[in-house]
């Protein structure tokens, strides 16, 4: 998986968990910021890569990252 979908992947995700959108993602394996954003629910997302300079867009667990042309399906199991 590209660093740019895994970050995207993150964040996203992790909006999902917490019902919280923010403004940025720290990547550890880089050791840096990124900025991301958007709107993030569960059924719809709209994220900016703002490293990137692209968006990833989708609803459900089928989302678009249109930077790196790729399709990402996402599945969240557990208990929140």
């Amino acid at each position: 998986m590209k660093t740019s979908t895994r970050r995207a992947v993150a964040h996203i995700a992790g909006s999902l968990i917490s019902g919280h959108t923010t403004a940025m993602i720290y990547d550890y394996q880089d050791k840096r910021h990124v900025n991301m954003s958007g709107d993030v629910k569960t059924g719809g997302v709209a994220v900016s890569d703002y490293e990137r300079r692209c968006h990833i867009t989708g609803s459900g667990g089928s989302l678009y990252h249109h930077g790196n042309r790729a399709h990402i399906t996402l599945q969240l199991d557990g208990a929140s």
